[in-house]
């Protein structure tokens, strides 16, 4: 009796089911760690915000918070000029994951927000929007971070009086 070569129609139909699932359980883990970034970033920003925030009471120093199109930062206002925070690790400059978007809301500003390159010079400096004095109080402001699939979104809103909120908004809903 002579044995027959190859596989059997049950045998493709089982490996490519199982090449399937695990196809799909990939591409479902990348997108909620696309998900997680976003909300990882702005529960980070929102901590060195209010860490920012209390060092400015504790040492009674103003402090304000630069950004740029993929990156923000600390100053702190020295001899009435804003410095870069450089010293102090946790407040160091830091960049946004790539693929996220930023956008910043200051009630009543329809100006350029971030601080751009131009030709002829390195930088067109915008001054900081965002200001944490040493009252405790800070500058009223909306930032919402947006993951690269456009329908994760994240608001962190501050309040004059100081106060954080993390809010996340469906964008596939609105």
């Amino acid at each position: 009796m002579q044995r027959q070569k190859g596989f059997t129609l049950l045998e493709l139909i089982v490996v490519t089911l199982i090449i399937g699932v695990i196809v799909g359980s990939v591409s479902l883990s990348s997108g909620l760690n696309r998900q997680v970034d976003v909300k990882e970033e702005i529960e980070r920003l929102a901590a060195l915000i209010d860490l920012a925030a209390q060092e400015s009471v504790f040492k009674s120093t103003e402090i304000a918070v630069e950004f740029e199109e993929n990156s923000y930062r600390f100053l702190t206002l020295v001899e009435n000029e804003w410095q870069p925070i450089e010293a102090d690790r946790l407040l160091r400059e830091r960049q946004l994951p790539a693929g996220l978007e930023i956008e910043l809301f200051i009630e009543g500003e329809e100006k350029e927000i971030f601080s751009v390159k131009t030709e002829g010079s390195d930088k067109k400096n915008i001054p900081p929007r965002i200001f944490l004095l040493s009252s405790g109080e800070l500058t009223p402001f909306e930032i919402s971070l947006k993951g690269v699939d456009g329908d994760t979104l994240y608001t962190l809103v501050g309040q004059i009086n100081g106060q954080l909120a993390i809010k996340k908004i469906d964008a596939k809903a609105s």
